[in-house]
């Protein structure tokens, strides 16, 4: 993934307004939700991206036993020993899972949370935009007629004018300016 993926990151940020923190942290919940979808629940993961090479590490934590009763969260003793010379009964050792191992189906369900949260992070920039706004006129452009009532470019974003709320016999056409 390596360095493309933080420029990704800086351009999405950049270009949509939306807080670089914030798309690092649905990446990490995309992969973290495709690695459930992959391997179960059951598993104690850990996703971070890596600031400086831009890749994004997986970790799987399991529990050292003498007895293994569940593969998916515990390892035995013999075999932790040979990750970690120094590991004892109780404790959590981790292992570096491959994320490229994923499949296709994991990805397209990491790039479904992804577009998803975008869209939330975009509808809230717009949100905090005007809500303090209420009841102010704002200018636009008629950009299309709708069966609610007709569209406004308002710039940066569009905006319905419902039928409800327009003048009784005023007419408009797409690119007139209105207020």
């Amino acid at each position: 993934m390596n360095l493309e993926l933080k420029k990704a990151i800086d351009q999405i940020s950049k270009d949509k307004g939306i807080d670089r923190e914030m798309l690092i942290d649905t990446l990490e919940e995309a992969i973290r939700a495709s690695v459930t979808k992959k391997f179960g629940d059951k598993m104690d993961i850990e996703v971070t991206f890596n600031e400086e090479t831009g890749d994004i590490e997986v970790y799987q934590f399991k529990i050292v036993v003498d007895e293994v009763t569940d593969p998916a969260t515990e390892i035995l003793m013999v075999d932790a020993v040979k990750h970690d010379p120094k590991v004892e009964l109780d404790d959590a050792i981790g292992f570096r899972l491959q994320v490229e191992d994923l499949g296709r189906i994991a990805a397209q369900s990491a790039k479904q949370v992804i577009i998803q949260r975008m869209r939330d992070a975009e509808q809230e920039i717009i949100f905090e935009e005007y809500k303090n706004r209420k009841g102010e006129i704002v200018s636009g452009i008629i950009q299309r007629r709708d069966r609610s009532g007709w569209i406004i470019n308002l710039g940066r974003n569009e905006a319905l004018l419902p039928k409800d709320k327009q003048i009784p016999r005023e007419r408009f056409s797409q690119g007139d300016r209105v207020e």
